[in-house]
């Protein structure tokens, strides 16, 4: 059968639009819903994964802050212990991140940002918003170092006791 053929030169591929363009493009008369239906009969569909985009950071811009927590997760008492993590979501309008700020000891959200992009700008805010919800009077913040560069290096830049973030 050729749509089996066609479909294995994509290497699993392709779905029906392209198969039947394929199949078009060999000189065979046939209709997207037959090629559509023929493959759903017979249990043929499309194997992708979806791929995601790195950031490119420049390792050598600073130096990071050590991991203090050292996999330690439990906290003795409120604000002392924040994690951050940035998780991203597909809407209609395109991509959107959010960054949260979670305290330890209660494990309630302190504090979160969104924004379309996945810059620093975006993980401070999250960490005001912590900072200014939580009213914290300690003057140290022990936060989780992250894998992340760029939100490391944001924790890295808030992790001093300030009163207007700087980017």
């Amino acid at each position: 059968m050729q749509i089996i053929q066609a479909f294995k030169q994509s290497r699993k591929t392709y779905g029906s639009p392209r198969v039947y363009h394929q199949l078009k493009a060999k000189g065979l008369k046939i209709s997207l819903n037959k090629v559509a239906r023929l493959m759903h009969n017979n249990g043929i569909h499309a194997h992708f994964s979806i791929r995601h985009k790195q950031a490119k950071i420049s390792r050598n811009t600073a130096n990071f802050a050590n991991n203090i927590l050292d996999r330690e997760f439990g906290a003795a008492a409120p604000n002392i212990k924040w994690v951050s993590d940035i998780t991203f979501v597909w809407t209609r309008q395109g991509w959107l991140y959010l960054a949260t700020v979670i305290d330890l000891y209660s494990r309630k959200v302190a504090g979160w940002s969104m924004s379309a992009n996945n810059n620093t700008a975006l993980v401070i805010a999250a960490l005001t918003m912590a900072h200014t919800t939580s009213q914290n009077n300690n003057k140290y913040y022990c936060i989780l170092i992250k894998d992340q560069p760029t939100e490391l290096m944001s924790i890295w830049h808030y992790s001093r006791p300030i009163t207007s973030p700087k980017v």
